[in-house]
């Protein structure tokens, strides 16, 4: 049994178009046996794409790609060839954005410290050079000191002969160390855990509550316990401080001794970059103290006896009025001690700067805002 097929069909109707496959007949190579018709050999030959070229291509096979155009990161084009897809961008640091119908358009690259500002729908984008003034942003910096010449960082109150800070201190900063007790405090040593050094910079002594301010430079970073060496007797208390940016030089000290409910006392500082330092104690076990603005009443505590500790950061150079006052417990007998210590100098700056402090952990961020250095957490 012997089929023909007839290549040339017309029914069914081909499908419309271009021709997929042409068939091509070669010369007979001899007579089928069965029927003794000629035997032809039939090739098929599909045909290759024609590219477009500005009036259209024809259908076909693709060209195979080229070796590396995959890594060359080629393709087909429209008009049959492979080749890297182009790029309005010349140099690096160039952008691209949407044009006009949303062509992509070259933006050429900004100078250094310039930042891209958009314009609103229909406008291209560019590259402008922010201003300190107005609403615009400043600039951004980073220093190991503190722009406001000194920050606060933590405090703690306390009774007895030793007290840990809250949270690890770090190397260089200015520790603070308020020593208050009934007994004698001449000649008494301060010692940490991080090896600082303390000196002894204020003084109230015989009297019957008695009060030392000490100040020394971290000497490294770490949990730190502060211990008084030969404690007077069981009414000792402690303040501890740590603050950024300072240095041991003093600028002024005041101090006074009271016995009254409510006690002012004036400083004038020499520097617009101090830090005073301001602590107090009471004679009885139920103190509580309030500081007058604008100082800070940073930490207190009562038990044997009581103290208290705080702080000013000022701007200016001037007198200023300290007021503290035992609002529960009764009149007392106060040692009151401020002790203003010079900064390391207020950094200038621009509305809308930031700043970054790099020797705190985490870094410390501050923000300039009407004419003056704020710090933000």
């Amino acid at each position: 049994m012997s089929e023909v097929i007839n290549l040339n069909n017309t029914s069914p109707a081909a499908p419309s178009g271009a021709v997929n496959v042409r068939w091509q007949k070669g010369a007979s190579t001899g007579t089928d046996a069965a029927t003794g018709l000629p035997v032809y050999p039939v090739t098929a030959n599909v045909p290759v794409m024609t590219g477009d070229s500005g009036s259209g291509g024809a259908v076909g096979l693709v060209p195979a790609p080229p070796a590396g155009a995959a890594a060359a990161g080629k393709v087909l084009k429209a008009d049959g060839t492979w080749s890297v897809p182009p790029t309005p961008m010349t140099t690096e640091g160039d952008l691209i954005y949407g044009g006009v119908s949303g062509v992509p358009t070259r933006l050429p690259a900004g100078a250094a410290g310039q930042v891209l500002q958009a314009n609103g729908p229909a406008v291209a984008p560019t590259w402008v050079t922010p201003s300190g003034g107005g609403g615009g942003g400043g600039s951004v910096s980073f220093g190991s000191s503190s722009p406001m010449g000194s920050t606060y960082l933590q405090s703690l109150t306390g009774g007895g002969s030793s007290l840990r800070f809250t949270n690890a201190v770090s190397a260089g900063n200015l520790l603070l160390v308020a020593y208050k007790s009934e007994g004698n405090i001449t000649g008494v040593t301060v010692s940490d855990t991080v090896g600082t050094t303390y000196t002894l910079i204020a003084s109230i002594s015989g009297e019957p509550n008695n009060l030392n301010i000490y100040a020394g430079l971290a000497a490294t970073s770490g949990v730190n316990t502060v211990t008084i060496g030969s404690p007077a007797n069981n009414y000792d208390r402690l303040g501890v401080m740590e603050v950024a940016g300072l240095t041991t030089s003093i600028d002024t000290v005041a101090q006074t001794y009271s016995g009254t409910t409510s006690t002012s006392l004036n400083i004038t500082t020499l520097n617009a970059s101090d830090f005073i330092f301001a602590a107090c104690g009471g004679y009885h076990s139920i103190n509580v103290f309030s500081f007058s603005t604008p100082f800070s009443l940073d930490s207190q505590s009562n038990g044997s006896d009581a103290n208290a500790i705080g702080h000013l950061s000022v701007s200016s150079a001037g007198t200023y009025t300290f007021t503290v006052t035992v609002t529960s417990g009764g009149t007392d007998s106060q040692p009151i001690i401020l002790v203003a210590l010079k900064g390391a100098g207020v950094l200038s700056g621009t509305e809308g700067d930031l700043y970054f402090q790099t020797s705190q952990t985490p870094y410390l961020g501050f923000v300039y805002h009407a004419s003056d250095w704020h710090q933000v957490s």
